[in-house]
């Protein structure tokens, strides 16, 4: 049984690890697009049970939350460039603050604590100059992990 568990674990890794390395925009892309469909889905579900039994006042709150995350879903599902464009930039803006903090906090260290800063720094400004090409890359190197965790598990399954 155990073998057969995994021989399916290493076809759906081999599977993904193809998918990743060949068509990593379109694969993200997908996946965006499925995340904004069962958002929308729960949305529509939190709609239905609000309007299906009497609403109090923190119903409200949780409507209003509802409604955001149809809204996002819609979003994500229309658009998915918007999404990695949206999280890319955040996460580059909070990479550069967080580079310039813990170069101030480093001002008296020296060594690895000042590369780390300037390494984060300088990701940081990648990411914001070029958020699509660092997601591309990270999806290959997803793929190409996955790859390598099939190859080792089917060495180990020889064993």
């Amino acid at each position: 049984m155990k073998v057969k568990g995994s021989t399916l674990n290493i076809i759906v890794k081999i599977a993904l690890g193809v998918l990743f390395l060949a068509a990593p925009y379109s694969t993200i892309n997908t996946v965006i697009g499925i995340v904004g469909i069962v958002l929308m889905v729960n949305a529509l579900l939190g709609l239905v049970t609000f309007f299906s039994y009497h609403a109090e006042p923190m119903d409200i709150i949780n409507l209003l939350i509802t409604i955001v995350f149809g809204v996002l879903g819609y979003k994500f599902f229309r658009s998915p460039a918007w999404f990695l464009n949206t999280c890319s930039k955040i996460f580059g803006i909070y990479l550069i603050f967080n580079g310039l903090l813990m170069l101030f906090m480093s001002s008296r260290a020296q060594g690895m604590l000042k590369i780390s800063a300037l390494a984060t720094l300088i990701l940081g400004v990648f990411i914001l100059a070029k958020p699509f090409t660092l997601v591309i890359y990270l999806i290959r190197v997803i793929g190409a992990a996955l790859m390598v965790s099939a190859v080792s598990d089917v060495l180990w399954l020889k064993k």
